[in-house]
């Protein structure tokens, strides 16, 4: 599940430019003129690149590499120009939040060439023997194919690219990324592989979203920016292969999305993608040994992997068993995401670790306007650290006090273990 660069914009404290782009007419005939109008907001600066190259082939916009192309313009304005070919126009707008593209295209139509009647005339010596010299003339007129006859011409073309370039079929593309949730000090391997094509392009976004502690809100955190970028992948252009993504490829805690694009030889396309979450560092304190810290970095990844799978985004039975859900004082969909920006920021959290004078149970708590779990061992158990660690987070997200004034204390705990359940019976 891959948090939308729509649902980031939407969250609070996420502002992104808006642009309103408009070109018109969008088709012309050669040399005639288009007018170009926009108005860009809540930017600093905006660029206008111009392209009569990208609109021919294959593309997967990298709005960071376009605005270093650009040229610096005004944040409303109009302009009016010729176009020649066919012309892409793309508009990007930055501001420390993130930025913004929009895209528009102008098709140029070719002028129909005026046909000249061909004339023929007979070579004297041969008039002699026609009975009337006259007004001798034939006409040849260009003779255009019947589509029965072009759709003969097309599948000739298609049996040919069969037989010489390994079929109509579009590229077979493979791609993964192994772990898809690491730490922000860890390595994962991208592996691909590209069958049936010519060529391969390659590309990678990046997104997150920042969260620092709050006391004013119940959570104890708030949403403080974050932003999108995009570029191209240090892994080149081959068939297939592995990279090695490494922690300084990681400018922050977010997620990841690598691209593979390829093209045939007769213009067939593909495209591919796989993710991986990058999490930060958590804290530690108190009786957190190294192997209980490694125990709990690895129940985060676990909680990471079941949430990006739907456990609870998917799960629409939870709208009728969970109260909160299903009176709409949270959203479920909403909480998911909140969720995983949770896991994503962990590294504002301490966890800390106690040992415990119970012998029957591990547990964890959390309190109200706090950044800290606590974690309990008991000298016979370890908490079930999966399902501690997510129930705490479901607290933390909404299952807190601020639902006390709908439900009792009892119930809202209750509501916690039905959705913690959801993904760790």
């Amino acid at each position: 599940m891959m948090i939308s660069k729509e649902k980031m914009a939407s969250l609070p404290g996420i502002v992104l430019p808006e642009i309103e782009f408009l070109v018109e007419p969008t088709r012309v005939e050669r040399g005639q003129s288009v007018v170009l109008r926009w108005h860009v907001k809540e930017a600093e600066e905006a660029t206008l690149f111009i392209s009569t190259i990208l609109p021919k082939n294959p593309e997967h916009i990298n709005w960071l590499k376009i605005k270093e192309l650009g040229e610096k313009i005004e944040l409303k304005n109009s302009l009016e120009l010729t176009v020649e070919e066919t012309t892409a126009f793309y508009l990007v707008a930055q501001s420390q939040r993130g930025l913004s593209g929009a895209k528009a295209v102008v098709e140029v139509a070719e002028k129909e060439p005026e046909r000249e009647a061909i004339i023929w005339q007979p070579q004297e010596q041969f008039l002699d023997r026609m009975e009337d010299r006259s007004g001798i003339e034939w006409i040849e007129e260009t003779v255009q194919p019947t589509p029965s006859e072009i759709a003969a011409q097309i599948e000739l073309a298609l049996r040919m690219a069969e037989r010489w370039f390994g079929g109509t079929t579009p590229p077979i593309i493979k791609i993964s990324v192994t772990p898809n949730v690491i730490f922000a000090d860890e390595a994962a391997i991208v592996s691909w592989s590209v069958s049936n094509a010519q060529s391969v392009m390659t590309s990678m976004s990046y997104g997150c979203t920042f969260l620092v502690a709050d006391s004013t809100k119940t959570s104890g955190n708030r949403l403080d920016g974050g932003g999108w970028g995009s570029g191209s992948s240090p892994w080149g252009t081959t068939m297939s292969g592995s990279w090695k993504m490494e922690p300084k490829y990681w400018l922050r805690q977010g997620s990841v999305e690598e691209y593979v694009y390829a093209r045939n030889a007769i213009g067939k396309v593909a495209g591919a993608s796989a993710r991986v979450d990058v999490l930060s560092i958590p804290q530690f304190k108190g009786a957190c040994t190294p192997k209980r810290k490694d125990d709990i970095r690895q129940a985060f990844k676990t909680i990471a992997r079941k949430l990006r799978n739907g456990c609870i985004y998917n799960n629409a039975a939870l709208d009728a068993k969970v109260a909160a859900f299903k009176d709409g004082r949270l959203n479920r969909q909403d909480f998911s995401y909140r969720l995983l920006l949770e896991l994503q920021n962990i590294g504002i959290d301490t966890f800390n670790c106690k040992d415990v004078a119970d012998n029957v149970w591990g547990g964890g708590h959390w309190a109200d306007y706090t950044n800290e779990i606590v974690l309990d061992w008991s000298p016979k158990h370890t908490p079930y650290l999966e399902y501690v660690i997510l129930h705490e987070l479901t607290h933390k997200c909404g299952f807190n006090s601020d639902l006390l004034k709908y439900y009792s204390k009892a119930s809202i705990e209750n509501q916690a273990h039905l959705v913690s359940g959801a993904c760790f019976p």
